[in-house]
């Protein structure tokens, strides 16, 4: 559930077994002044070698966070939601 006041941050993170590898996902999600959900950014990141998912899903939580430091979103909203 999108959280209004906050600027909503969804992560995600896996893993492959063979050979090892894994990946995370981070989108920005904000309501807009017209009370409709906007995608405020999508992030890309390259692969990670010999990572477990749950390290993924760690390092999508700790990224998106660094993300928000310095993306333009945060300054309207005093809280962040990260939904995993």
């Amino acid at each position: 559930m999108l959280d209004e006041d906050a600027l909503n941050i969804y992560t995600d993170g896996s893993s492959f077994s063979g050979p090892r590898a894994g990946g995370i996902g981070i989108v920005f999600v904000v309501i807009n002044d017209a009370g409709d959900e906007e995608v405020v950014n999508e992030f890309d990141y390259p692969g990670y070698r010999q990572a477990t998912n749950n390290e993924m899903e760690l390092e999508a939580c700790i990224k998106g966070l660094e993300e928000a430091l310095n993306h333009k979103a945060l300054q309207q909203f005093d809280k962040i939601a990260i939904h995993t």
